[in-house]
């Protein structure tokens, strides 16, 4: 899923077996930066985060770009679940 380089990124796609991050039945590839301007782009679509050998490095690359992004929440306000769920 990710690389420091596109041609890099698509080598490790391969290597990798789950897709760690999937956009209305497609697989993401690319650098960090590259992963999270995607999911910004699709956000209404919604994606889904497989679990699985990317995704510590997803959450270590793609969410501070997703949270420098303001896509992201960094903290919640709410102390509750309703509370974090309310606009």
């Amino acid at each position: 899923m990710l690389g420091d380089t596109p041609d890099q990124a698509a080598d490790r796609a391969r290597d990798i077996p789950p897709p760690s991050v999937v956009a209305n039945g497609s697989r993401l590839v690319g650098t960090a930066q590259q992963v999270a301007a995607e999911m910004e782009r699709r956000v209404h679509d919604g994606f889904v985060l497989v679990a699985g050998s990317g995704l510590d490095e997803f959450v270590a690359a793609v969410v501070p770009v997703l949270r420098e992004r303001g896509v992201f929440r960094s903290a919640y306000d709410g102390a509750t679940l309703r509370g974090h769920l309310e606009p």
